[in-house]
């Protein structure tokens, strides 16, 4: 993304500008449009909820993926045993096949990783978790999963931006010692080159969670004799990528064995117009099934 000097950016006269406008309010607002009129009175047309469709989910490129991928869509519902499961998978393909938003209901942010809608138990919480928090941003996760009562003996927060890493240690050490001493904040991006050991210091690995901007695949794949030999719960999206939905749920099938496979989906944030985002991917051993 290149990032520019509005002052500098001239219109022309058949210019179209889209401004996401949900995280500026009051004088800002007014400041960005004051920019704008500063050629000329602009038409100003705010997009309302019945204008989202207009917008598409993603690229033309997963309609032509999924059709030639039925086998593979139908393998993967076949591993699906429970109802809301299926109708989040059936709704994620037609979202992005046919360009609309999503249209089933979304469960509350404070759920995702843990949680399904109004708490549904999806498996079950050890009060000695051991979680691998994969994209830890600003400590949001963490904050939610202390809030809600959980447990844990430890949590590796691992945060590859170093903005966003200094911010999620100074947000952790605002919690109580009790909390804040179970955090390892790590600011790196696990890779085939990470020496995973030396970050889990020896211990069993009971959950891992991921929203890593599309590099979830690679993620299980460097950690998969970790997974193989502790057989954590795992959540991970599956939103990022039109082959994620299939290849990431293949892939844990095909590395460890008795695991249960669910679909939820969570309210995304503001600024995402099409709504497909948050669709998140549990993969239960049958251990730590409720």
């Amino acid at each position: 993304m290149e990032i520019v000097d509005p002052e500098s950016v001239e219109l022309s006269d058949n210019s179209f500008v889209f401004i996401l406008t949900s995280f500026f309010v009051g004088l800002t607002c007014n400041d960005i449009l004051s920019r704008l009129y500063k050629d000329g009175k602009p038409i100003i047309y705010h997009i309302k909820e019945s204008d989202k469709d207009l917008f598409t989910a993603r690229s033309r490129g997963w309609l032509e993926f999924y059709k030639e991928h039925i086998d593979d869509l139908i393998c993967v519902g076949e591993w699906l045993n429970d109802e809301e499961s299926v109708e989040n998978f059936i709704e994620h393909i037609r979202c992005y096949c046919e360009y609309k938003c999503w249209e089933l209901p979304h469960i509350t942010t404070r759920y995702k990783y843990f949680y399904g809608n109004e708490g549904e138990k999806l498996y079950r919480h050890l009060d000695d978790e051991v979680w691998l928090n994969c994209g830890s941003s600003t400590g949001d996760n963490i904050f939610s999963y202390f809030r809600q009562g959980l447990n844990a003996k430890h949590i590796f927060a691992i945060e590859g931006d170093r903005l966003d890493c200094q911010r999620l240690k100074d947000n952790i050490a605002l919690l109580p010692e009790k909390y804040r001493t179970v955090v390892d904040i790590h600011n790196i991006i696990i890779s085939s080159d990470t020496n995973i050991d030396v970050i889990l210091k020896g211990e069993k690995i009971s959950l891992i969670n991921a929203d890593i901007e599309g590099a979830e695949l690679g993620l299980l794949q460097t950690m998969e004799s970790v997974i193989v030999k502790d057989r954590p719960v795992i959540a991970i999206c599956v939103y990022h990528k039109k082959e994620d939905i299939i290849e990431i749920p293949k892939y844990i099938n095909g590395i460890v064995t008795n695991y249960e496979f669910k679909f939820r989906k969570y309210q995304p944030g503001i600024d995402c117009v099409s709504l497909g985002h948050e669709l998140v991917l549990y993969a239960i051993p049958k251990e730590r099934m409720i």
